[in-house]
């Protein structure tokens, strides 16, 4: 029994432990994109590490926090990544691939999981580079088409070729799909999130308006690809007006609760469209409210040309939220709050 304590205390110890406090002097983007984080990127053994959350979570990833088996489950452009702290196997849609032995496996530093910068590019397949003129490690995905986003010099959309909207049109994204995303007593954010989008769908159409669905059933779509639904012109015209993502939002903490929204910053009507959808579902829903928020680093939001906004309904991991979120008076008072914000928004815009 000693010897089997010994033995749980040594590997506990080795899970969480925290490597020396050395960080990068190094930046990272993305397809053109600057990355940022909290803090700056750590170093070990002259390994440049990456937060998986945030990495993630910043190129459209969902990033899942298995606590009893200390694993990060990650949903991303259609592969399902599992990364084990401490753990020398890295797992793509259930395939291992073994770390070197002269590489670091899946780490803590100061309270993040981190892993080697290269060690994600290969899993998700992009090609790695090192720009010496700025500091900046390249990641970028080789199969990127012309019919994809293109950033300007400055790293923002380029918006010089179609900038008008299509103000009867609106692109509803519901998010992940395939059985990805939170999951909590058997249910499953990516079947909230579309029976919310097609309840949203129903009440856009009766008001008049041509919705776009990202995905219409149980599939999943990766970022790009909702993305470039979104910057399709409408019949040969403008954008569709607004851009807006539905999930359901899930954390450690099961007292967590609430309806969040992230928006751009830099977008004056994407800023207008998150406080409207906020207002309305809080005014249409039994929900609490959590506020909006900064989401700018988050894919969606940050590549399409019209206003968007990722809405998180409420908590599959708070059983109140979850009890509103699974029932048909909840999912009708959300998605009635967040047609009612989007109609605002759009006849704000037309009257400008």
């Amino acid at each position: 029994m000693k010897n089997k304590r010994i033995l749980a205390a040594v590997t506990a110890a080795a899970l969480t432990l925290s490597a020396p406090a050395a960080f990068a002097d190094v930046n990272l983007s993305v397809n053109g994109w600057p990355i940022y984080f909290e803090q700056p990127l750590a170093l070990y053994n002259e390994r440049t590490m990456v937060p998986i959350r945030e990495f993630f979570e910043a190129i459209g990833g969902t990033v899942i926090w298995l606590t009893e088996t200390n694993q990060a489950r990650v949903f991303f452009d259609g592969k399902e990544l599992l990364f084990t702290l401490g753990g020398r196997n890295l797992y793509v849609n259930g395939q291992p691939h073994v770390i070197p032995d002269d590489e670091p496996a899946p780490m803590l530093i100061d309270g993040k999981t981190v892993v080697h910068i290269r060690q994600v590019a290969e899993l998700i397949g992009y090609e790695v580079g090192w720009d010496a003129a700025t500091g900046t490690v390249t990641m970028n995905d080789p199969h990127m088409g012309e019919d994809m986003v293109h950033l300007d010099t400055a790293g923002t959309v380029d918006t010089t070729n179609t900038m008008a909207f299509d103000y009867g049109s609106v692109v509803i994204d519901p998010g992940n799909g395939g059985g990805t995303g939170a999951n909590y007593a058997g249910v499953t954010e990516d079947e909230i999130s579309l029976a919310i989008s097609l309840r949203i769908r129903d009440n856009l159409a009766a008001a008049g308006y041509n919705v776009i669905l990202t995905r219409d059933a149980d599939y999943q779509v990766s970022s790009q690809g909702r993305v470039d639904t979104a910057n399709r012109p409408v019949n040969g015209g403008g954008v569709p007006a607004v851009f807006v993502s539905i999930h359901c939002n899930s954390f450690d903490d099961t007292s967590a609760n609430g309806t969040q929204v992230y928006y751009d910053p830099d977008s004056m009507y994407g800023t207008v469209l998150a406080q409207n959808i906020y207002n309305e579902i809080l005014a249409h829903s039994a929900l609490q409210g959590a506020q909006v928020h900064d989401g700018s680093t988050l894919y969606v939001v940050r590549m399409t040309r019209q206003p968007a906004v990722r809405v998180e309904t409420a908590y599959l991991s708070n059983d109140s939220d979850r009890a509103y979120l699974v029932s048909a008076e909840g999912q009708s008072a959300i998605a009635e709050g967040i047609t009612a914000g989007i109609i605002r928004t759009i006849n704000q815009m037309m009257a400008e």
